[in-house]
């Protein structure tokens, strides 16, 4: 029962669009921060390399 109110308390949270509203979701990230989630983690996790970045970076230590 508690899963389901929870649920029910974040749905609007779940889905966040890339335009519109950029403000972070702060319930999912309390109820994350509640049970000991590592949020900046799961961001690093699930953010995509941008095409070309390591070329940039490597690039970027040759030259300095």
């Amino acid at each position: 029962m508690t899963t389901l109110l929870l649920d029910c308390a974040l749905v609007d949270n779940v889905r966040m669009l890339g335009y519109g509203k950029p403000e972070a979701p702060e319930p999912m990230l309390a109820a994350a921060t509640q049970y000991g989630i590592d949020v900046e983690a799961v961001r690093q996790a699930y953010t995509p390399e941008m095409p070309g970045a390591a070329h940039a970076d490597a690039d970027a230590e040759v030259t300095a």
